[in-house]
């Protein structure tokens, strides 16, 4: 973790250049909630608390957080990375999903995947990057902390 916990660090300063060129990767972070935003299916924000009030099909989310190098118990003092995410519901607890994270000048990128929330979600593919991660690809895994509106990401790249 301490060599996942160096290159993210080193990437976000611009320091790798080559770290496309690695064979794989895996980047830790904590994750702290941002700004998370319901909307219905005409644009306006709607009120809604899941599991208490569902979305119905055509309702979005969208969320933007700040992630910190590390895990919950041991993590950097300041954030390194920047993430969004926003879906379209097909059901209460299905969604159409696009997600960007932003690390230094570089993108990682999960466009139009399925995802299923709860606690612990699958993983989203990352289907494009840029900068110092381009031409990679791999998985995001977003786990929920419980009691919090935080989580851990856990990025495989390849």
């Amino acid at each position: 973790m301490f060599a996942a916990t160096v290159a993210v660090a080193l990437a976000a300063s611009g320091a790798v250049a080559g770290a496309a060129s690695a064979k794989r990767e895996t980047l830790r972070f904590f994750q702290v909630g941002g700004r998370a935003q319901f909307y219905n299916a005409a644009g306006k924000k709607i009120d809604l608390n899941p599991p208490a009030t569902l979305p119905k099909p055509g309702d979005s989310f969208d969320e933007v957080d700040v992630d910190y190098v590390g895990t919950p118990k041991h993590h950097a003092v300041q954030w390194t990375a920047t993430d969004h995410l926003t879906c379209t519901f097909t059901n209460h607890d299905t969604g159409l999903c696009n997600s960007q994270i932003a690390i230094g000048g570089s993108l990682l990128l999960s466009n139009n995947f399925t995802m299923k929330f709860g606690p612990s979600n699958a993983p989203a593919p990352i289907n494009e990057a840029t900068g110092v991660f381009s031409g990679m690809h791999g998985t995001l895994t977003d786990e929920d902390l419980p009691k919090s509106n935080n989580a851990t990401l856990v990025i495989h790249l390849s």
